[in-house]
């Protein structure tokens, strides 16, 4: 039987909002909302934090959640949550088979999303499966500049067309990452290897910058009426 590790992490830093892991979020700190997911989940079975922040640590023993001190070379800028946080967190826990990651910032995302995706992990034949939206900026839409010029990343004529005349495209979401632990080892993270889980524009909500904060209180405010 699979073992599942659920990794959370949460470093203090953070340009766009200050503590943004632990501000306030219709009355709970935004990474409740991802412990409490968590908790929910039929599948997992160890949760850890892995942080450097003193608010998250407290808020996580709060509710019995295991902590993994973030050390200060993995909370720098350029460091990747995956592999490169997932890979050292997960190696302080050998008898785990999958690791799933789960940004604190996409408050939205849900128990059953998470189980979904450790689901088409176990059942599927891929090394990876992530969370996807769909993209309301096309890439027929995108262009790069190259000299005084706007030029086409893929030399497409679409870029008048219709919104419903253009292929799907799925952007990319950091709600759930699940991968198994071996695959994790190798940093074997290639584009073949990756199945999905769809979501949907609420759960693909991330908070990165304070227009998305505004845009989560609107929803909650919303919904409460």
């Amino acid at each position: 039987m699979n073992r599942i590790l659920a990794i959370i992490p949460a470093r203090a830093g953070s340009k766009g909002i200050p503590e943004k892991n632990t501000v306030d979020l219709g009355g709970r700190p935004l990474i409740k909302y991802t412990i409490d997911e968590a908790k929910k989940s039929k599948l997992i079975n160890k949760i850890v934090v892995s942080t450097d922040c003193r608010k998250v640590k407290k808020i996580a023993s709060e509710h019995a959640i295991e902590l993994h001190h973030r050390s200060p070379e993995l909370c720098k800028d350029d460091i990747p949550l995956v592999p490169d946080v997932a890979q050292a967190v997960s190696s302080y826990y050998p008898e785990f088979d999958i690791v799933v990651v789960l940004e604190p910032t996409y408050p939205f995302r849900n128990a059953k999303t998470i189980d979904s995706c450790i689901s088409n992990l176990v059942n599927g034949k891929n090394g990876w499966v992530v969370t996807v939206s769909e993209s309301r900026d096309h890439p027929y839409r995108c262009r790069k500049i190259e000299g005084d010029s706007l030029v086409s990343f893929f030399g497409s004529a679409d870029v008048f067309a219709q919104r419903q005349d253009l292929p799907q495209a799925l952007m990319l979401r950091g709600a759930v990452y699940a991968t198994t632990k071996n695959e994790l080892k190798e940093g074997l993270i290639t584009e073949s290897s990756w199945g999905y889980v769809k979501i949907d524009s609420k759960q693909a909500i991330d908070i990165d910058e304070y227009t998305d904060l505004l845009l989560a209180r609107a929803t909650i405010e919303n919904e409460n009426q």
